[in-house]
This record gives structure tokens, sequence and C-alpha cells, in this order.
């Protein structure tokens, strides 16, 4: 636990006998006071904060990679995904850091930034462009890798801590010299490392009549006539250091064009899932809807199920977190459909089917 500024000011005018360093102290603690963040003195400081001992935050800062394991995981728009998970260790020093650093310094984000805002949800990324006539999405290349330890020093030192706080608070934060997905604090460092450019392509497309939103690294302009004025927004780009990943990057200058926005579509104003997601998830709710009035006739108890089941259809069965997933992405379709009326049955069905069991 760290101490109050006013007690760390106290302590450093009788331990210093300089007056320069009484005064470098004095104005290095209540800056970041007057800003809400913990002060931050030493290495063995930070690690009083985050209640580890000296050589555990060592550990973490100097062998960061063997307290991450990777893992997969299929993106909703196909394709799969490398997720960097902390150890408990890790997390709990990360933790510490989004709480009382990071939530303090980027409470709220500027208007347009959806991705890891409180309260704004995928439909505020797509819904202000649906009758929009011309949309142009952009993808920002290895966005999360490409945020390296000197751009993450950067924001901590902007913040107002000194280089030795900086650099561990960095090291805690970054993977392999990029941010970790997977990492509590990267979703906030992402958004404020893009603070500048949110800000810059929200003055440009208000005074253009255009509107502008960025979910992480996905970034939606739309209007009526944008194309005449894409060449100064890729400067926007250019001018924040921001590669834009031209594989990735679609345009569409017709309202009736099937958009595709975040692993959603947007056709003619209307959001709806993609068909094969859709397809999917038919797929598994047909399944477990199936093998739960197997399982059930049979009795629980009966390992010997006639007909046997394949190694794939037991997961529906004996999988305990397979319900809550399937619930979950029934959820989601209606968070993006509401009135899906499949979606709605299959979700009243499968809830009745548990409660019984």
């Amino acid at each position: 636990m760290l101490l109050p500024s006013e007690k760390l000011l106290e302590l450093a005018q009788h331990r210093f006998k300089s007056a320069e360093k009484k005064r470098l102290y004095g104005k290095y603690i209540e800056n970041l006071s007057n800003k809400g963040l913990p002060v931050i003195l030493s290495f063995r400081h930070l690690a009083d904060a985050l209640e580890l001992t000296p050589s555990e935050l060592q550990g973490l800062t100097f062998s960061t990679h063997q307290y991450y394991r990777e893992f997969t995981v299929p993106k909703r728009s196909g394709g799969s995904r490398t997720i960097s998970s902390p150890s408990p260790l890790l997390d709990k020093a990360q933790t510490w850091i989004l709480n009382n650093i990071l939530n303090v310094v980027h409470e709220n984000n500027p208007e347009g930034v959806i991705g890891y805002s409180r309260g704004r949800s995928i439909l505020d990324h797509i819904t202000p462009h649906a009758c929009s006539v011309q949309l142009v999405k952009f993808d920002l290349k290895d966005f999360f890798p490409s945020l390296g330890s000197e751009k993450i020093r950067t924001i901590f030192g902007k913040m107002g801590y000194s280089r030795s706080a900086t650099n561990t608070l960095a090291s805690l934060s970054t993977l392999n010299d990029g941010l970790p997905q997977g990492a509590r604090t990267s979703p906030a460092l992402s958004n404020i490392h893009m603070r500048d450019f949110d800000f810059d392509m929200n003055f440009f497309c208000q005074e253009n009549s255009l509107i502008y939103s960025r979910y992480v690294d996905d970034i939606v302009v739309s209007g009526d006539d944008i194309f005449a004025l894409l060449p100064k927004i890729k400067t926007k780009f250019s001018d924040h250091s921001l590669n834009i990943n031209h594989k990735k990057t679609r345009a569409y200058r017709h309202l009736d064009q099937v958009r595709f926005i975040t692993g959603l579509i947007l056709h003619n104003g209307k959001i709806r899932l993609p068909k094969e997601m859709r397809r999917r998830i038919r797929v598994q709710c047909h399944l477990f809807l199936r093998d739960i009035d197997h399982f059930v006739s049979h009795g629980a108890s009966n390992m010997n199920l006639s007909p046997p089941i394949s190694w794939k259809e037991k997961e529906t069965i004996f999988d305990p977190t397979f319900p809550d997933r399937l619930i979950g992405k029934l959820n989601y379709w209606l968070h993006i459909e509401p009135s899906n009326s499949y979606a709605i049955n299959a979700l009243a069905t499968i809830k009745e089917k548990l409660s019984s069991i």
C-alpha cells in the first residue's frame, strides 16, 4: 500500500539535505498527486504498492515472457487470433496499473471511440453509419504488436512518472515489444495512444459533414461524398504514424452494397450477423437440444449411452462451459438482431431444458 502524498512529502523533506533534491522530489510528488495518480518513488516502492516481493517484481519485469501462456481463438469474422494470457501474478500487477493509473487518466474516451469504452457496444460503432451513402472501412496494420515499448514508455512518461517507474510500468504492460492481446492493460493503453488521432479525426469529420467511429483497429468514416476527401483522410493516419492495412481496407460507394464491418453485415440500413455465423449457431443449438434430450431420457448417470455419441457431440453435454457459451452467442445474436424469431425461441428452449436437469 502506498503512503499518502502528504506523508511522502514529509519523508522527502527529512531524508534529503539538498534543497534542490527536496524541491525536485516535492514537485514530482505533487505533480502526480494533483492528477490523482499514485506516486512511485522506486522499484521497491512499486513492489510494495503491488503487494509483491522485490524478487517477484524483478521476475515480472525482466522475464515477462515467462509469465504468459499463448493460445488461439476463432475470430467472429473468420480466421484466428493469438491470445497471450498473463499468469495470476502478472495479471494482479496489470490490474493494479489499470485501476490506479490508466483508468484515472483516461476515464472517458472521445466521441466515436467504441472499443473498450464503458457503456458503448459494437452497435454504436456501426449504427451511426447505417444511412450513409458512401463508406470506407480502414484497418490498422498489426495494431497491438505495433504499439511497442517505446510508445508505452512515452505514455507513462507524459503522465509524469520518472524514467525508472516508466520503464517498469511499460515492461509489465508489454510483451515482445508490443501490447499483448489478453493483458488487462492493453485496451486502455491502445486507446490512450490513439487519443490524439481520435480527436483529430472527430474534428476533421465534423468540419466536413462526415461520421467517424473506431472499434480498436477497425476505423469507419462515412458520408454522402467521402471519396473526394480520401487523400486528406489518409494524411491523418500518416500524421499520427499509423499504418493502414490496405488488404483489409474496404470502400463502398452505394447504399445498397453489402458492407462488412467488424464481423457484422450492414445492408440497406439494417445490421445483422453474417450468414455463416448464424448457420454455426443454429447447428450448435440443434446438437445441444438433441443431445440434452438424449442425455435426460437415458439418465445422467448412465455413461454408456445408446446410440453412442461421437466425441464432437460429447462437448455439448459434458463440457460444463458449453451451455453458457451457447447462451452467450444467442444473446449476442439478439443484441444485434433483437427481433430474430429463431434466436428468441432457441434461447427460451435451451434455458427451459437446462432448468429441468
